[in-house]
């Protein structure tokens, strides 16, 4: 049967297809990504508990209500 080669070689070739699809579809992402560069903002250095702490009580209102009976 003659068949079986015929198919192999088919999907070989669509093989190869769908792999340079791919390939040129990834070239076109990099060439789109390095024409169009993101602005990554710097991350400020992760801070430790007891400096988050520390900046949550100086950004505390020295005046807040002690009860916080003006919210009801």
């Amino acid at each position: 049967e003659m068949a079986c080669p015929r198919r192999e070689e088919l999907s070989a070739r669509l093989h190869a297809d769908a792999v340079a699809r791919k390939k040129a579809k990834a070239k076109a992402k990099h060439e789109y990504d390095a024409a169009h560069p993101r602005v990554k903002e710097p991350k400020p250095a992760p801070l430790t508990p007891e400096q988050q702490i520390a900046a949550a009580l100086k950004a505390w209102p020295e005046d807040a209500p002690s009860d916080y009976s003006d919210l009801f």
